[in-house]
């Protein structure tokens, strides 16, 4: 049987999470960088309250889905740019 982890963002449990983790990749099940899984098993780690430990989870895996759209949008507007420049307006 393979060795597996939790996924700090989502909470599956799966094999591939642990390679991840272990290779510093995204999370393959939702996408969570291997940046805010490490901050994420850190605040864990410390032992803080409940609510605090919540809280920080939550605003960087939100952080985190901000970034990941911000490059998506990034990307998307760089082709519409590419359109744009082929195709002026006269």
């Amino acid at each position: 049987m393979a060795d597996k982890s939790e996924c700090p963002g989502c909470g599956a449990y799966l094999s591939s999470v642990r390679t991840a983790l272990r290779d510093g990749d995204p999370m393959p099940c939702c996408g969570l960088s291997h940046a805010a899984a490490m901050e994420i098993t850190v605040i864990r780690e410390t032992k803080a309250n409940e609510s605090v430990t919540r809280l920080a989870e939550d605003a960087i895996t939100r952080a985190d889905a901000a970034e990941r759209e911000l490059a998506k949008l990034r990307r998307w507007m760089q082709r519409v740019r590419s359109v744009v420049a082929e195709n002026p307006m006269e």
